[in-house]
């Protein structure tokens, strides 16, 4: 069964640690594809670059690539009752990995409706900055016992973990 990894984000600007990541997860779990997902409206994100500009941009970042692609969907935020059923509409008999920043995974476990996710999707997490493993676990920690046990995590750090987008833009 085909794998399609997912990597939400608002990718203002894309830069290299987003390649990277994405780029290392799918080899290294053998992922058909990695689609970027810009959110059009990203949580706790006010004044960025239009969506269309945003697509255009990470669509020629990864013209070199042919197992990574951008995906413009019809939901504005990345959230799992909302995209997920979308996704699975769109790639049917797939499976799923998500793609997060540890900024990300840091957080994850305030995400609604996690418990429809989790079970079946693989969690790749792209350490960023001073972020390690054990941070994570301990952030997960507060997840239900049986989402937990049912969690497949990976972590993956590349030479390019330091890049952000707003390094880039100021």
């Amino acid at each position: 069964m085909p794998t399609i990894g997912l990597y939400p984000g608002t990718f203002d600007s894309i830069h290299s640690g987003h390649i990277a990541f994405a780029k290392t997860a799918q080899s290294q779990f053998n992922l058909d594809a990695v689609y970027f997902l810009p959110e059009e409206t990203p949580r706790y994100k006010q004044h960025v670059t239009p969506v269309d500009k945003r697509i255009r941009a990470i669509s020629e970042a990864l013209s070199s690539s042919t197992a990574l692609s951008v995906l413009k969907l019809d939901s504005t935020t990345f959230t799992i009752s909302g995209t997920l059923p979308e996704i699975e509409r769109r790639f049917p008999g797939h499976r799923f990995a998500l793609l997060v920043g540890s900024d990300v995974a840091l957080g994850i476990v305030q995400w609604e409706n996690l418990e429809r996710m989790l079970p079946s999707y693989h969690l790749i997490v792209g350490l960023r900055g001073e972020t390690a493993e054990p941070e994570i676990h301990e952030a997960l920690g507060a997840m239900n016992a049986g989402i937990r046990k049912s969690l497949k995590i990976s972590f993956i750090k590349t030479v390019h973990a330091h890049v952000s987008s707003s390094s880039i833009k100021h």
